[in-house]
């Protein structure tokens, strides 16, 4: 896989490696031959004495100097920078391009090499208004900028995003994948999908229908124009939701069941099998939440978070997986959280379950590569539900943690639905920067994380106490 992405950007590499080599060549010929550079230089100022003044000789020995230093200097900070291109979640076409530019602004060091090579014959303001000049100093630099500003856009607005492989077609053979199935046996390349996806009139079942976050996105599902499958452990909440909804029967069913249990899901699953044109959306949005200081935790309450977070949503998910495949074109969208990405003290259990759930995105999506299935992945941050105790928001809001309302939470995540063909998103700033910092430099998180570590354990200590006095 690695190998693969390589070749996305093996040209803006190659263009690193070239400027690379003609900074480590430019120096090595400086320690062998210096005094040729000079006599180069002393030959040029004496047979043009009227186009230089007494600093010429030590300012044209600059440039040829900055060319060496600016040479390793850039291709060091470009190959970072395109190997943060490597692993962003760009589209493979934007990777190829602003890996390009980046490797371009190898060409800024040329024009210092070009002042030092003309400078002697032509004088120094000469050579620095040459057309030669002037092309290597605009095209490396502003290519140079332009990649940063793509890699910024993507890293921090999600611009570009790749989106997952769509099953329309294997682009090798342009083959129409069957439904549910892959055109053969050969693995195919993930692509962005170049279609949205229409809520009108789509079947979506929705796990945690009564949960803060799984209620609001019921409503705004509703006001979408979709038909409703909602999944939840309190029937009278889930009868107030209906009416809330305010939708005929036959637009809006509900299922009073717990999938972290065995009957609960295969009640789940025998419906959604006796429906005769399938469903269209799987959003799992079941989900436990626990804040306590690991040492200390209950191993029955650490069961429960993996077991509903992630084993019951795996098992609910391979189970609908038939049913899913019968629609030409299916989503399986996991809600999961910023924790996800970033080990949190205190939320060890938690981090678990929702890094599992990460992982088990990833590596359906690819197994589904090919099929009308297709799974993402979206990460909210702190939200405002009752799965955040009095504590926990204590704790954010001393810390200066921002906390969103369900309702804006469930809006971002339809319209991630219905407008987005991406992989993975992270809502809210600057959790989202964070994760990208987590995924490079652990070590930079695990030093501000630990700035806050006994505020953080004094607060998850208190949950233990509030849970024995309860």
């Amino acid at each position: 896989m690695i190998q693969k992405d390589i070749k996305i950007v093996r040209i803006g590499l190659l263009l690193i490696m070239l400027t690379l080599c003609f900074g480590i060549g430019l120096g090595i010929s400086f320690g062998i031959a210096e005094d040729s550079y000079k006599n180069y230089i002393e030959q040029g100022v004496t047979s043009h004495f009227s186009l230089h003044d007494e600093k010429s000789t030590t300012k044209i020995w600059r440039y040829a100097q900055r060319a060496h230093f600016h040479a390793t200097g850039i291709s060091a900070f470009s190959l970072g920078l395109v190997l943060l291109i490597l692993f962003s979640s760009l589209k493979d076409r934007m990777k190829k391009i602003s890996a390009i530019f980046v490797g371009l602004g190898g060409l800024y060091p040329l024009s210092w090499f070009v002042m030092f090579w003309l400078a002697p014959e032509m004088g120094r303001s000469a050579a620095h208004h040459h057309i030669l000049t002037q092309l290597f100093v605009y095209i490396g630099v502003g290519s140079l900028l332009l990649g940063m500003l793509i890699l910024c856009a993507n890293l921090f607005q999600d611009s570009f995003l790749r989106g997952p492989y769509d099953g329309e077609s294997n682009t090798q053979t342009g083959k129409r994948a069957r439904i549910g199935h892959p055109v053969s046996n050969k693995a195919l390349p993930i692509k962005p999908s170049k279609y949205q996806t229409d809520l009108r009139n789509k079947t979506v079942v929705l796990t945690g229908a009564t949960g803060g976050i799984g209620a609001c996105i019921a409503l705004e599902l509703r006001s979408r124009g979709a038909n409703l499958i909602l999944i939840g452990r309190d029937e009278n909440r889930m009868k107030k939701l209906r009416k809330d909804l305010n939708l005929p029967k036959q637009d809006c069913t509900y299922i009073v069941a717990d999938i972290a249990t065995d009957n609960g899901r295969q009640s789940v699953q025998q419906y959604c099998t006796d429906l005769e044109s399938g469903f269209d959306v799987l959003i799992n949005c079941a989900g436990a939440n626990s804040f306590h200081e690991f040492s200390q935790q209950d191993g029955r309450e650490i069961e429960k978070v993996i077991g509903v977070n992630l084993t019951a949503t795996m098992l609910l998910t391979q189970g609908l997986l038939p049913s899913l495949m019968k629609s030409v074109d299916s989503r399986i969208i996991n809600v999961g959280s910023a924790f996800g990405s970033i080990g949190y003290p205190g939320f060890v259990a938690y981090s678990a379950s929702k890094f599992g759930l990460r992982g088990f995105s990833e590596a359906l999506r690819r197994e589904l590569n090919g099929t009308s299935v297709s799974v993402s992945y979206i990460a909210p941050r702190a939200t405002r539900t009752a799965l955040s105790s009095s504590n926990i928001i204590a704790m954010n809001e001393e810390q200066g943690i921002a906390m969103d309302n369900p309702t804006e939470v469930a809006n971002d995540i339809v319209n991630f639905i219905e407008k987005e063909r991406a992989i993975e998103c992270y809502l809210g700033w600057p959790e989202r920067f964070f994760v990208k910092v987590n995924g490079l430099f652990p070590r930079l998180v695990d030093n501000a994380i630990s700035k806050q570590l006994n505020s953080i354990l004094r607060y998850a200590r208190m949950e233990i106490q509030n849970d024995q006095c309860a």
